[in-house]
């Protein structure tokens, strides 16, 4: 069986494409579409690059009502859509927010400290008639690393679909992993997540048309340790989520278990339980210290 594989490093990760039954110059084809894609949501998304759309918007939003492209301003009405159905637990304008943790050792952030810097999405004026968008909050900034990549892959998958490929296997950073149709040898794609600490038995997970993402504590690796960093906020606790777990959902949407999984790990006991009941079609995971279980 002919299998073509495609990597390339997009949205600040490593992205990999394998199509099966494909020929090497279709193949190319489909794959230099695909990292077109990537490169027109970066350019959009990023709060890092400054020729992005939102890197101009966190610079002017404070000052001024900034007008959106029509692309940005629906990936911010969906995100408007899911910071209600969340309850705030998904948040993606706490740019400020995380900017300060990172800069400042966790034990120097009190609760005082992150109740006088917190400002996100409630700070936040989307005029759906102008299409515009105003901050209201001096720290607030769009960060939308917890629905990028998902929004991107949504993208893809639509365009590999219209292509007429009936079976694929999409890796985003391995945290977001997306499958098209079954495996070419029949039946689900099977999928192994590894236990957090690598002495419990792994998560096997069978997908068809469907996706999971994964949100954690990120790993940073030092000259002599590797060390978990907390990374996400909760804007709701207005504390920083320094629990060691990891929170995986699949879904039939890459973008919905893309955004969920942060909203679960960012979210307090009840803002987990209505996100649950809200979205039924999903499935949830955790791993902790006794490993995977569902929620």
């Amino acid at each position: 069986m002919k299998v073509f594989h495609h990597t390339c490093f997009a949205m600040g990760t490593r992205f990999n494409l394998v199509i099966p039954n494909m020929e090497k110059e279709r193949g190319e084809d489909l794959a230099n579409k695909a990292t077109r894609i990537l490169n027109e949501q970066e350019a959009i998304m990023s709060s890092y690059r400054e020729d992005s759309e939102v890197f101009k918007i966190n610079r002017y939003a404070r000052q001024q009502k900034v007008k959106l492209s029509g692309e940005l301003f629906e990936i911010l009405k969906t995100c408007d859509q899911y910071y209600k159905k969340t309850r705030g637990a998904f948040d993606p304008a706490l740019l400020g927010v995380t900017s300060i943790i990172k800069s400042t050792s966790n034990s120097q952030q009190s609760h005082t400290d992150l109740q006088s810097i917190a400002s996100g999405w409630k700070h936040v004026l989307l005029d759906t008639n102008s299409a515009t968008i105003k901050f209201t909050g001096g720290k607030t900034g769009l960060d939308l690393g917890g629905f990028g990549k998902g929004w991107a892959m949504e993208k893809i998958i639509t365009y590999l679909m219209a292509e007429d490929i009936e079976s694929a296997f999409i890796s985003f950073g391995e945290s977001t992993v997306s499958v098209i149709g079954e495996h070419p040898l029949g039946g689900p794609w099977q999928t192994t997540v590894p236990d957090i600490h690598n002495y419990n038995s792994p998560l096997d997970l069978d997908l068809v048309n469907e996706s999971f993402s994964i949100s954690g504590l990120k790993i940073k690796t030092g000259e002599n340790e590797n060390r978990k960093s907390p990374h996400i906020f909760n804007s709701g606790e207005v504390s920083i989520v320094k629990e060691d777990i990891r929170i995986l959902v699949k879904s039939k949407s890459a973008l919905e278990a893309e955004v969920l999984s942060t909203a679960l790990l960012a979210g307090n006991f009840e803002k987990k339980n209505q996100i649950l009941n809200t979205f039924d079609e999903i499935s949830v995971f955790e791993c902790g210290l006794k490993g995977w279980h569902k929620k």
